[in-house]
C-alpha cells in the first residue's frame, strides 16, 4: 500500500503534482494537479476613516467620538496578498462595550480597501481598550493585523479666549484677538 497523503514544501509559486498508478494487470493511469503554494502572510494597513453622523473627529488612525448623541463611522483598511492566494477576509473586532453595534464582522471589499461601519448609541461607553486591530486572512490561512483607535471625547475645549476692545466703535473694522489652545482639545 502506498501512502495517500503527501506534504509539498517549497517557495511561493505553482507546482504540478503527478501521480501514476499501475494495477497488477499492467494498466497505467496518470493524474496531474496544479498546486499553488503561498507561504507569505498578507499585508494590511490603516487607510482612513469615513466620518458619518454624530460628533466625531479623525486624526490619523484614531477617531474621537462624542457620545452626547448617537452616530457612526467607517473604518477603511487596505489589504493585499503578495503570496498569490488572495485575501479571504478582513475581520473587524467586536468592541464588547455597551452601546456599540455591530458585534464585529468582515469588511466589505472595494478593490483592496475593506470597509466596516461601527455605530454608537447616545451614552455609549468608551471601548476598552481604545486600540483595536483588524485582521486580514489570506486564502492560504496566513494572517496579519493593523491597529486603529476609538477614543471617547465628550469634554469641551478649554484655554481659549476672545479679546475685543471695550466701548462702542463706529469704524468699518474692529480689532478682535482669538487665542485657541489646541493642546487642550482633541
Amino acid at each position: 500500500d502506498l501512502p495517500t497523503t503527501f506534504v509539498i514544501t517549497g517557495g511561493n509559486g505553482s507546482y504540478i503534482v503527478t501521480a501514476t498508478a499501475t494495477d497488477r494487470a499492467g494498466h497505467i493511469t496518470t493524474y496531474q494537479r496544479q498546486i499553488n503554494l503561498d507561504n507569505n502572510p498578507p499585508t494590511i494597513s490603516f487607510s482612513s476613516f469615513t466620518t458619518g453622523t454624530g460628533g466625531q473627529y479623525a486624526s490619523g488612525s484614531t477617531i474621537f467620538y462624542n457620545n452626547a448623541t448617537a452616530g457612526h463611522f467607517q473604518v477603511n483598511m487596505q489589504a493585499d496578498d503578495t503570496g498569490g492566494s488572495g485575501i479571504q477576509s478582513v475581520a473587524y473586532p467586536d468592541f464588547a462595550t455597551p452601546g456599540w453595534t455591530p458585534a464585529g464582522g468582515n469588511g466589505t471589499a472595494t478593490g483592496d480597501i475593506y470597509a466596516f461601519t461601527y455605530n454608537w448609541g447616545a451614552s455609549a461607553a468608551q471601548p476598552s481598550p481604545t486600540s483595536h486591530s483588524a485582521t486580514a486572512t489570506s486564502i492560504s490561512g496566513k494572517t496579519a493585523t493593523a491597529p486603529f483607535s476609538v477614543v471617547l471625547d465628550n469634554t469641551a475645549p478649554v484655554g481659549s479666549t476672545i479679546t475685543a476692545p471695550s466701548g462702542e466703535y463706529k469704524a468699518a473694522t474692529v480689532p478682535i484677538s482669538v487665542s485657541i489652545d489646541a493642546a487642550n482639545d482633541s
